[in-house]
């Protein structure tokens, strides 16, 4: 699947587009497919993000435009709230306990590469 970009998928009438944005835990999947034609020869497309909140919508651009519609909310929503993270951080006492823990295992490595070896430790 393409990134950063809507890409298309299937023939005939299995018919579908994907946008895959970001990667591990960040990242965003959504898809627009075309359903079964009803009855009256009509066909809906549901829209997808990260496999739920699956919609019904009578043309595949208006799904794509309510994927994107919830793309740039929910981007907009994510980075204020990581900024707002970013800059309470030094003041959450477990963020504080793992930075020491963190810094603690480097100085541990860091003496540990810099003893000298003994010769019982050689043999």
């Amino acid at each position: 699947m393409t990134r950063n970009e809507w890409s298309r998928w299937g023939r005939g009438s299995c018919e579908g587009y994907g946008l895959s944005i970001g990667s591990g835990p960040a990242r965003f999947d959504a898809s627009v497919t075309r359903g079964l034609r009803d009855a009256d020869g009509n066909c809906q497309w549901r829209s997808s993000i990260n496999g739920r909140c699956d919609q019904s919508h009578a043309t595949m651009a208006d799904g794509m435009a309510r994927i994107e519609f919830e793309l740039r909310q929910t981007g907009e929503q994510f980075v204020t709230e990581y900024e707002g993270y970013k800059a309470n951080r030094h003041r959450n006492k477990f963020s504080q306990a793992v930075d020491a823990a963190r810094n603690g295992n480097t100085k541990e490595r860091n003496a540990t590469r810099s003893k000298p070896k003994s010769e019982t430790d050689l043999l």
